[in-house]
């Protein structure tokens, strides 16, 4: 049993260095990390979906659930619609369209 176990010891301690190692490994396809930082004040908002039914209007944006009157990351929004939500941000009044996807049909 004592052999077991400096078997085991000695495979982890072999695998250290490699451990280690991968901490140093770069991703490649990873971009540089200035590429990634966008401007403070560069603000983007995807409208994901939108739900209206009766006097019930919600939508998602940016993964969050909001209603008129409701803030999203700095932005308000004043109104939502089957296809769009119209929101108010310190640069002014902004539309966010949900994509309208085109369906082919295929050949017979």
């Amino acid at each position: 049993m004592s052999s077991q176990r400096f078997i085991v010891a000695l495979l982890a301690l072999a695998a250290l260095p490699l451990v280690a190692a991968g901490e140093d490994i770069r991703d490649p396809m990873r971009p540089p990390a200035s590429a990634v930082a966008a401007p403070a004040t560069a603000m983007h908002w995807t409208l994901h979906s939108t739900a209206v039914s009766g006097g019930q209007r919600s939508a998602v944006v940016n993964g969050q659930v909001v209603a008129v009157g409701d803030a999203v990351q700095g932005a308000r929004v004043l109104d939502i619609r089957q296809s769009s939500v119209r929101l108010a941000t310190a640069q002014g009044e902004i539309t966010l369209r949900l994509p309208v996807y085109e369906i082919k049909k295929g050949a017979r």
